[in-house]
């Protein structure tokens, strides 16, 4: 687990099931193994069961860490409703018991979810809030994420010097944490944030090393997301085919991790490739459930960003 071979300890964890009988921590640790490699459905009996042991057992710190992962396991599914109450759970039990490692987690992940609803003063502060806590523990590994986090919203804001900023921080941080899927994260945030400003071989060329990292460490949300990317790319540059292409295949991938906020991501890219191309059949029904699926799920951010490609899209349509 400390060297980010997940796979591998989610194969030892599942051949001994003695040891994973026998102990509750050991549940959770599969549970983390199979998070970080996007087994979600997996990942959450898991953690619901360790956390039903260690509430048994009165273990109140077990509880905290099955509380957070059972959050972004909720998270990543696109089930905001439930992720927002077990993150707000962990962060009521990590205040009880003063455990400002999770708790500054718990805000860091409440952030996500009021960033992905579109409230991004409300993320941005809450991030800071996270950012503090994390800066007092000196944990290395919490402040890449925050200040990761924090480029992304900041770009979204329009505030490019504050973005550049947290990008760079994540950045001069990461090779101390021994995470290759945080590394990833962090130059795929490098590499969106120097495409919104239109340096676009700077761009490829660090999302090329975000997929090979993705790719060694298995990190398969980390593909799904390199993949959205190079659609997003491909469809700026009017590669339409390569667009369809890169978004169908990350929607895919998406689904079967059941990302399913991811996949609707790429769902509208796919449609808006597919629109390009001149195939209104395929592209109109597929923006459609996309947006249905971003509304329903809550991400109003994405909804107001597919709403505005699409008219875009066929506004450009219409004058062509």
């Amino acid at each position: 687990m400390r060297q980010g071979r997940f796979r591998e300890a989610l194969s030892r964890f599942e051949g001994d099931q003695d040891t994973r009988h026998q102990s509750a921590e050991a549940e959770f640790h599969l549970a983390m193994a199979a998070a970080r490699v996007g087994e979600y459905h997996r990942a959450t009996r898991l953690a619901g069961s360790a956390l039903r042991r260690f509430v048994d057992v009165s273990n109140r710190g077990g509880q905290l860490h099955a509380l957070n992962l059972l959050g972004g396991v909720s998270f990543e599914q696109g089930r905001l409703d439930d992720a927002e109450c077990w993150f707000r759970d962990a962060q009521r039990l990590a205040e009880a018991i003063r455990d400002a490692g999770i708790g500054a987690r718990a805000w860091n992940n409440l952030a996500l979810i009021a960033h992905l609803r579109g409230r991004p003063h409300l993320a941005v502060e809450t991030w800071r809030r996270a950012l503090r806590l994390y800066e007092e523990l000196q944990d290395t590994r919490g402040a890449v994420q925050t200040h990761h986090n924090l480029g992304l919203a900041y770009r979204e804001l329009g505030l490019l010097h504050a973005a550049h900023d947290h990008v760079a921080l994540a950045m001069k941080l990461v090779d101390q944490v021994s995470d290759p899927s945080l590394k990833g994260l962090v130059v795929l945030g490098q590499a969106e944030l120097e495409f919104s400003e239109g340096a676009v071989d700077r761009a490829a060329a660090l999302l090329e090393q975000a997929t090979q990292i993705a790719t060694a460490s298995d990190d398969q949300t980390g593909l799904v997301n390199a993949g959205r990317l190079r659609a997003l790319m491909a469809l700026r540059a009017r590669q339409y085919q390569l667009a369809k292409i890169e978004a169908t295949a990350a929607r895919e991938k998406a689904e079967l991790l059941g990302a399913r906020i991811l996949a609707a991501e790429c769902g509208v890219i796919a449609a808006l490739a597919f629109r390009a191309l001149g195939d209104d059949c395929t592209a109109e029904p597929l923006h459609r459930r996309s947006c249905h699926a971003l509304e329903r799920l809550g991400a109003d951010r994405l909804s107001r960003w597919a709403d505005r490609e699409w008219t875009r899209a066929t506004a450009s349509g219409r004058s062509g």
